[in-house]
């Protein structure tokens, strides 16, 4: 799930388990806050792969990190 926090930070949230087990683990990127312009549209974008998470508005890469988890681990990944 992509969304904009309350400061301004736009975050990627990842559940890689299933929500009926109680080892579910949340793995969040979250960018620096960030300045939006109501009214302005912008186009932003989360990735998950080989090299970890990755954040983007407009085209620039705003945050990443190296979580690889597989979608499958657990049997469901939700992006």
């Amino acid at each position: 799930m992509l969304y904009i926090e309350s400061t301004g930070a736009l975050t990627l949230t990842y559940n890689r388990g299933p929500n009926n087990f109680p080892w579910v683990a949340w793995c969040d990127l979250v960018s620096d806050p960030l300045s939006w312009e109501a009214g302005r549209w912008y186009h932003v974008a989360g990735t998950r792969g080989l090299s970890g998470m990755k954040l983007y508005r407009d085209g620039v890469l705003v945050a990443s990190n190296t979580i690889t988890y597989p979608f499958a681990e657990y049997g469901h990944g939700y992006l």
